[in-house]
C-alpha cells in the first residue's frame, strides 16, 4: 500500500467532524433587533426613554447600532434622558460596574477604559452662559466653580454641606468653600434649593460659554501655559485648500476634479463651509502659487524658494471672505480658469513639504483646516519621498521614510490646524505611511482613492469632501479626563498629540464623529468600600476647553459619569460593554507603540486577548460546564463575530491584493471610527427591501408618520450576512457606510 493510499484509508476511518453551519453562529441581527425592541414599539409616537442614572445599576445602554438607527431617522431624538450620568454616546466604559478587588479585576481579563466621543451629534446639551466674575474676586480667578485640589468642576455628584457654604469634590474628596456668588441654601434633604434651575447640578453634560477673553485665559492658563492657543482671540477658523498641480495630477484629472469640488462647496444655499470664516487657495508643483483676491482681477504670486519658503501674502491678502458680495463669484471664475492655465504643464516635480510649511504659516495665527489634494510624491525641497512601489516588502512600506511629516503634524496641532488629506495618486502609490502621521497628529482626516480616475472617483470624492466639511467640529481643544480615587488615566488612544501631562490631550480639531479610547490604571486599595451594589462609588469627569467653530465662542464642555462597584464576577460580566471593549482594544493596538508591528501581528494579539477573556468567563462563572461546550457571556456573545470581521477587513486581511496605501488608509480609519460607525464597518446592514410591501400591507402611510414607521421596520427587514440567508429572488441593500451602499 502506497503512502497516499494509507493516508486516504486512515482519513476514511476517522469520524467526520460536523461542519459548523452558518445558522449555528451567534446571530448579530437578532441581538440588534432585540435591543431595538427595548425602545421601539409598534404604534408609539416616541421611543422609550432610558434614564442615564440607571446605567450600570438596572440595565445597559442601547447598542451603538440601535443608537445609530434612531439618530439616522431623527437627529434631535435620543434613547437616553440625561438624569445624572452623561449619555452613553459621549462616554462609554468597558465595565458599567467596576471590580472592587484586584483579584476580581485580574481574573476577569477585561481591561478598564472609557470610549469618549465628546461632541456626538444628535444630542442636545444644556448651554449655560457663565456670568462675569463679581468685583473683588481677583484677577485670574476661575469663572466656574472648581475644586481647589484636583481642579474638577462642580457637578451633579457633588455634595453640599454646612448650610450650603461648602461642597465635597466627588473626584478627590476634598471639601471646598462655596464662592459667595454661587451660594444657595440647602433643603431638608441636604440639596441646594436651586438645583432644578442649575443644569450643572441636575445633568451629566453641560456646555459653559465663557463670558470674555479674560475668563477664557484664566481657564486655559492651567492647561496651555506658553501656547499660542491661550492668547488667541475667539474667532471662526479659516480654511485653506492646497492643490497638487503637477503633471501627474493634471493628466489623471485630479487637478480639475479638485477645483470642481472646491467650487461645489462654495455654491448653493447648503454650503459646506458654514463652520469656516475665510478661505484661501494654494497650488503647488515644483513651486507654490498663491492668489491675491483683493484686486478686481486675482493676482498670481509664485514662491520659487522651496528650501526656505516664506509667505508673500498675509491675512486678508491671502484669505478672502467668500460670503461677501462678489467675492464668491470671483473665486468661482478663478477656479474655472485654472484648468486651462495648467493644461499643458510639463512640471513633474512636487514640493509638498514646502507647500505644507507655507500653509501652516498662513494659519498659525488663526487656526483652521488644510484640505490637501495630493497626487505626486514630494521630490524637491524638504520632506522628499522616494518611490518604494516595487522595491520593498509590505512591512517596509507600512513604515514612514522620514519623520518630517510627523514633525509637521505636531506643529499643526500646536497651531490649532487640522490637515485633511485626499490621496488622488494615479499610480496607486502615494506613500501614505509617511504622510499618515501628519493627519493623525493634527486630528485630520484621510480619504484615499487608489489609481484615481476623474470619471470614476470624481463624484464620490466631491460628495465625501462635502460630508467631511459639513461635519460639526470645535478647534483649539484641550481634553482632560479626571478619575476618582482608585482609577487613573494611563494613556489616550486615537488621533491628536499629547501635551503637558499624561492625563490630557491637545486637539487641533475635534469633529462630531471623532472618538478616542482611554485606558485606565486600577488600584483597588484606593477604592471606596462596596456597601451597596447600586450606589455610585467611582466617578469620571471629561472636560473639553475649546472654541466653537459655528459661533467662535470659547466654551467648556463637561461630561460626568458615575459607576457602582461589583463584588462578584457575574455582575461584572453582565454589565460589560462589548463595543467599548472592542474600541479600546483596537485603538490601543493601533497606538504609536504598536503601529510599527505588522497588521497580522496586531490582529493575532487581538484574537488572543479575546480568547483569554472568554476563558476567564468560563473559569469565573461556568467552571462546572463541559470543556467542549462553547460558553459566551451575554454581552460578549458577538465577540467572535467582531474578531473574525476585523480579521477579514482591509486593515488586517492577509492578502497580496490589498495595496500598502489601502491598508494604511484602513488602519487610519479604524483609529477615527466612533462606536456606531465601527459596528457598521464590522457588520454592515443588509436590508431585504422586498419585504417592505408585506410589512406595510394594510397600514395607513402619511408624510408625518412615515419616518417613524420606516424606523420601526428597519429591524424587521435586516438580514444576516451570508449566502444561506439571501433569497435568490430578493432585492437587498448593503449599507457599508454613510457614503457606500450596494444594491443586490
Amino acid at each position: 500500500m502506497s503512502h497516499n493510499q494509507a493516508q486516504n484509508f486512515y482519513q476514511q476511518q476517522q469520524p467526520q467532524q460536523p461542519r459548523l453551519m452558518a445558522a449555528q453562529l451567534p446571530d448579530i441581527v437578532a441581538t440588534q433587533r432585540a435591543d431595538a425592541e427595548r425602545f421601539l414599539f409598534e404604534g408609539e409616537d416616541l421611543p422609550l426613554m432610558l434614564r442615564t442614572s440607571q446605567l450600570g445599576v438596572e440595565q445597559l445602554p442601547p447598542l451603538p447600532a440601535t443608537q445609530g438607527l434612531l439618530l439616522g431617522m431623527d437627529p434631535e431624538t435620543s434613547f437616553e434622558e440625561d438624569t445624572g450620568n452623561c449619555q452613553s454616546l459621549f462616554m462609554r466604559p468597558t465595565l458599567w460596574q467596576v471590580p472592587c478587588s484586584e483579584e476580581l479585576y485580574t481574573s476577569s481579563r477585561i481591561p478598564l477604559g472609557i470610549v469618549v466621543q465628546p461632541f456626538a451629534e444628535g444630542i442636545s446639551v444644556p448651554l449655560i452662559a457663565a456670568a462675569p466674575l463679581p468685583e473683588g474676586e481677583g484677577e485670574g480667578s476661575d469663572p466656574l466653580v472648581r475644586c481647589n485640589r484636583c481642579r474638577a468642576y462642580v457637578n451633579v455628584f457633588c455634595r453640599f454641606g454646612r448650610g450650603g457654604r461648602s461642597w465635597e469634590c466627588n473626584i478627590c474628596g476634598m471639601e471646598n468653600e462655596v464662592p459667595s456668588w454661587y451660594f444657595c441654601h440647602l433643603d431638608a434633604s441636604g440639596r441646594r434649593t436651586d438645583r432644578a434651575i442649575r443644569p450643572e447640578l441636575c445633568h451629566g453634560s453641560v456646555d459653559w460659554v465663557l463670558p470674555n477673553q479674560a475668563a477664557a485665559a484664566s481657564l486655559y492658563h492651567h492647561q496651555l501655559a506658553g501656547s499660542t492657543q491661550k492668547t488667541r482671540a475667539p474667532a471662526q477658523p479659516n480654511l485653506l485648500f492646497l492643490v497638487d498641480c503637477s503633471r501627474a495630477a493634471v493628466q489623471c484629472g485630479a487637478f480639475q476634479a479638485a477645483l470642481q469640488a472646491i467650487g461645489e462647496q462654495l455654491q448653493g444655499s447648503a454650503s459646506s463651509l458654514h463652520y469656516y470664516g475665510k478661505m484661501a487657495l494654494l497650488l503647488f508643483d515644483r513651486s507654490v502659487s498663491l492668489f491675491d483676491l483683493r484686486p478686481s482681477e486675482p493676482q498670481l504670486l509664485v514662491m520659487g524658494d522651496v528650501v526656505d519658503p516664506f509667505l508673500p501674502l498675509h491675512g486678508d491678502g491671502l484669505f478672502c471672505d467668500f460670503r461677501r458680495e462678489g467675492v464668491q463669484q470671483k473665486v468661482l471664475t478663478l477656479l474655472g480658469r485654472l484648468p486651462q492655465l495648467f493644461a499643458e504643464t510639463r512640471t513633474v516635480d512636487s514640493c509638498l513639504g514646502a507647500a505644507l510649511s507655507l500653509a501652516l504659516q498662513a494659519l498659525s495665527s488663526t487656526g483652521g483646516r488644510i484640505v490637501l489634494f495630493q497626487s505626486s510624491l514630494c521630490s524637491v525641497g524638504p520632506g522628499q519621498l522616494k518611490s518604494r512601489a516595487s522595491s520593498s516588502s509590505e512591512e517596509a512600506l507600512l513604515q514612514p521614510q522620514t519623520d518630517y511629516y510627523s514633525q509637521l503634524g505636531k506643529q499643526a496641532a500646536q497651531f490649532g490646524v487640522a490637515v485633511s488629506l485626499l490621496s488622488l495618486s494615479p499610480t496607486g502609490h502615494a506613500d501614505l505611511a509617511s504622510l499618515q502621521p501628519l493627519v493623525t497628529l493634527s486630528s485630520g482626516h484621510l480619504l484615499h482613492y487608489p489609481r484615481f480616475a476623474a470619471d470614476r472617483h470624481g463624484p464620490r470624492m466631491c460628495a465625501e469632501l462635502a460630508a467631511h466639511l459639513r461635519t460639526p467640529f470645535v478647534f483649539d481643544a484641550v481634553l482632560r479626563l479626571r478619575m476618582s480615587n482608585g482609577l487613573q488615566v494611563e494613556d489616550y488612544h486615537g488621533t491628536g498629540s499629547a501635551l503637558l501631562s499624561p492625563d490630557q490631550r491637545n486637539y487641533a480639531v475635534l469633529a462630531a464623529d471623532q472618538t478616542l479610547a482611554v485606558s485606565l490604571l486600577y488600584d483597588a486599595s484606593k477604592l471606596p468600600t462596596a456597601q451597596d451594589s447600586s450606589a455610585v462609588s467611582v466617578y469620571a469627569q471629561c472636560v473639553i476647553l475649546h472654541t466653537d467653530a459655528a459661533t467662535g465662542q470659547r466654551r467648556v464642555r463637561i461630561h460626568n459619569l458615575g459607576l457602582p462597584l461589583a463584588t462578584t464576577a457575574p455582575p461584572l460580566f453582565r454589565y460589560a460593554d462589548l463595543d467599548a471593549y472592542w474600541q479600546l482594544s483596537v485603538k490601543r493596538a493601533l497606538a504609536a507603540g504598536s503601529a510599527r508591528l505588522a497588521p497580522a501581528a496586531i490582529s493575532s494579539a487581538l484574537q488572543v486577548r479575546a480568547a483569554q477573556l472568554l476563558a476567564a468567563y468560563r473559569r469565573c462563572c461556568c467552571a462546572g460546564l463541559s470543556s467542549s461546550q462553547l460558553v459566551l457571556p451575554d454581552p460578549f456573545k458577538l465577540l467572535p463575530i467582531y474578531a473574525h470581521a476585523l480579521n477579514r477587513s482591509p486593515a488586517f486581511q492577509a492578502s497580496t491584493l490589498i495595496e500598502p496605501d489601502s491598508r494604511v488608509a484602513a488602519l487610519t480609519a479604524l483609529l477615527q471610527k466612533s462606536s456606531t460607525s465601527m459596528a457598521r464597518y464590522l457588520y454592515p446592514s443588509l436590508l431585504a427591501l422586498h419585504k417592505l410591501p408585506e410589512i406595510f400591507a394594510g397600514k395607513q402611510l402619511d408624510q408625518g408618520t412615515l419616518p417613524f414607521q420606516l424606523l420601526t421596520a428597519l429591524p424587521q427587514i435586516t438580514t444576516r450576512l451570508g449566502a444561506a440567508f439571501i433569497e435568490s429572488q430578493g432585492i437587498y441593500l448593503l449599507g457599508m457606510s454613510s457614503s457606500h451602499s450596494y444594491i443586490y
